[in-house]
């Protein structure tokens, strides 16, 4: 689908409908959630999630739990590539170009970029997107989430993208109000819904245009044409199965969800069930309307003596089984912990037991485990390779014009590339380990007891 005519009005008003479409508005909505969801708002998809199981006053009752949030601590140990800054070497350009490149990717503040970048490809299922523009005077990266993207994918391989199309979600117009606080109108002052601004416009790409249009579809910028030769925007992914967008069950987010809701759970059995239900029986012509009780009261049980009906006042204690209830959160944590790859006895060993104050704790601690895969280093070092040739775009089409006058740098070779070293996770060993190693290399000879002792 390489000669996409988007100077067609038809053309342009199709992508639109398509994009307000059902299954896209779902897709979005599933960015949406993932994004709101590692941001610390989850209360809202937690009761939205119990309102499945319990009537309006008894969610009226519940009391809402939401504050574990398990999905950004996973993630933010999942994307650790760029915790420590990786080393960049140029190759193939001058000294002059070199020092102009360093500074192109300072200004980018790409370090942190991609750190924003490498978090959120865990958090959305293994696919993000990077877009570069300029930005006054400068270059400025910015992570495009599921729902600030759409793509038309080519014919010729519907795994790739023949155009994108950026533009705000609107989550009012889908009946997702974030906070009890939103209102859904933008003011003039900062507040929740600034992000309606960028409804109003829709900034398209692709290989042979570039333009700004409105939601019918009119075209609102000046300039079409695309003269960078180039779409700057990067689809970074783990790999895909025959279709641009990848497809999976959000199983961290709905996972954070699901465990708020059953800590909730936990909590109203706790409330509602541990402690004694007060009762008085007794003949209804003489039992009080209102009675108070505890430590500072007398209670007077009054007794009608041509009534066989006895006075008696007790309480009712409910027999709930909490450690039970504990015991089967405990479950699901340490089985979804297992199931992100961990190894279930150390999830559920017991020889760390005496370390932690409790199971929770100990469960808890075991997410300190995960490490980036082998395959996310080369997603994100494929991902640089292709901001340098993005960069280099923008530099030998605007480098010393007033759209990057700092970027004077010549024309950048069409064999220069970036070499991207990024440092290792590193072994922690403890005082324990290293004397186990040591005791066992003296027992097996391998060492003398001087050399142990050095």
């Amino acid at each position: 689908m390489a000669n996409l005519n988007l100077m067609n009005p038809g053309l342009r008003k199709s992508i639109l409908e398509e994009m307000e479409a059902y299954e896209n508005s779902q897709r979005k909505l599933t960015s949406l959630q993932q994004y709101e969801v590692y941001k610390d708002r989850i209360r809202k998809f937690v009761k939205l999630y119990l309102e499945g199981f319990y009537s309006k006053e008894t969610i009226e009752e519940l009391p809402i739990f939401s504050s574990v949030n398990i999905a950004r601590r996973i993630v933010n140990k999942e994307a650790s590539i760029y915790l420590n800054e990786p080393e960049r070497e140029f190759y193939g350009v001058s000294e002059k170009q070199k020092e102009i490149l360093n500074q192109i990717y300072e200004d980018m503040n790409i370090n942190n970029i991609m750190l924003r970048a490498n978090r959120f490809y865990k958090l959305q299922d293994e696919q993000i997107h990077l877009y570069v523009i300029p930005s006054e005077g400068k270059l400025k990266a910015k992570v495009m989430l599921g729902h600030q993207i759409d793509a038309v994918p080519s014919l010729d391989d519907v795994e790739k993208a023949d155009c994108y199309l950026l533009q705000g979600f609107d989550r009012m117009s889908q009946g997702l109000r974030i906070t009890e606080t939103e209102d859904g109108t933008n003011q003039l002052i900062a507040d929740q819904d600034d992000y309606q601004t960028s409804l109003n416009s829709i900034a398209v790409w692709s290989k042979i245009f570039n333009f700004i249009m409105d939601q019918k579809g009119n075209i609102t910028s000046l300039e079409t044409n695309n003269d960078l030769g180039m779409i700057p925007i990067i689809d970074i992914n783990s790999g895909k199965d025959s279709e641009y967008w990848i497809r999976s069950g959000s199983s961290l987010t709905d996972f954070t969800i699901q465990f708020n809701a059953a800590i909730s759970d936990l909590q109203h059995i706790v409330r509602m069930q541990g402690f004694g239900q007060a009762w008085l029986k007794g003949d209804t012509n003489i039992i009080p309307e209102n009675i108070k009780i505890g430590p500072n009261f007398i209670l007077k049980l009054p007794i009608n003596p041509n009534n066989p009906v006895d006075t008696d006042f007790g309480y009712s204690n409910a027999n709930a089984d909490i450690s039970g209830s504990i015991q089967q959160v405990e479950l699901l944590l340490s089985t979804f912990l297992t199931s992100r790859g961990l190894d279930p006895k150390l999830v559920n060993g017991k020889s760390e037991a005496q370390s932690f104050s409790s199971g929770f704790e100990r469960m808890l601690s075991m997410i300190d485990s995960f490490e980036p895969s082998k395959t996310d280093y080369s997603v994100f070092k494929d991902a640089e390779c292709k901001l340098f040739d993005i960069v280099r775009a923008y530099v030998n089409l605007y480098g010393g014009t007033n759209v990057l006058p700092n970027y004077t740098a010549g024309v950048i070779s069409s064999d220069a590339y970036v070499k991207v070293d990024y440092e290792g996770p590193e072994v922690v060993t403890s005082d324990k380990e290293k004397l186990d190693n040591l005791k066992m290399k003296l027992d097996m000879g391998l060492i003398s007891l001087t050399e142990a002792i050095a």
